[in-house]
């Protein structure tokens, strides 16, 4: 029986294209199916391959599309104005110092916050307070009601923390403090401040020792309280 000519058949090879695009070696990116045209054996044989850059460009693309859909923009803080009566020598928010008060605008990561605040001649107290992202949370803490690590009173806006003769001699408000009133003024007289901006405002007249300020904006609360308007929370 007469051997068949090399010619007669056209061999199918399958081989796992490298990176280097030639057959041997145990790594392998896919296999593929390459019809060389040559005889069997034949030295000068190459594969190429030919899509690998290709195929290598189009799964990076992929990978950074799929970063860039998946990295969301980071949560904007909440914001912490607290004023202690009288002043408090410390502030802290689980362990970090936040300075003495008047405390204005501290930004704090969303969410539920344990706040410690403490008078060396009165003692400390520890309140929670749930920060919104983008909201400023304004408190007014009563240290003089209560003995030493007691509760504390009811948030800004409350009763107990209106009460007329309860407004101190503080040190001189922070400049921050200074131009946050002069911001919030003008809106809450013109009936565009929201309950918190008014509370927030109601809060710093107070710390100034201003009682027409504070009355002003206390007789807003109390409007708003009956007819809050529709930006109000």
């Amino acid at each position: 029986m007469r051997p068949a000519s090399p010619s007669a058949a056209r061999p199918l090879v399958l081989c796992l294209a490298m990176i280097t695009g030639a057959c041997g070696g145990s790594t392998a990116a896919r296999p593929t199916e390459v019809d060389l045209g040559r005889a069997p054996g034949d030295p000068e044989s190459k594969i190429a391959d030919a899509d690998d850059d290709d195929d290598a460009a189009a799964r990076e693309k992929r990978v950074e599309q799929r970063l860039r859909v998946s990295k969301e923009p980071p949560e904007e803080p909440g914001y912490l104005t607290l004023i202690c009566d009288p002043a408090c020598d410390e502030v802290s928010h689980e362990g970090a110092s936040l300075g003495p008060s008047p405390v204005v605008r501290v930004p704090l990561a969303p969410g539920s916050r344990r706040i410690t605040v403490s008078n060396g001649g009165v003692g400390h107290k520890i309140i929670t307070v749930i920060m919104r992202s983008g909201e400023t949370t304004a408190l007014r803490i009563n240290m003089g009601v209560g003995p030493a690590g007691s509760a504390p009173p009811p948030a800004l806006g409350s009763s107990s923390t209106a009460q007329p003769g309860m407004i101190t001699v503080n040190p001189a408000p922070p400049p921050a403090m200074v131009q946050q009133r002069a911001q919030l003024e003008p809106k809450a007289w013109a009936g565009k401040a929201t309950l918190d901006e008014i509370r927030l405002l109601r809060a710093i007249c107070s710390y100034m020792a201003d009682r027409a300020c504070r009355d002003r904006a206390a007789a807003l609360l109390k409007a708003q309280a009956v007819t809050p308007p529709p930006n109000s929370p």
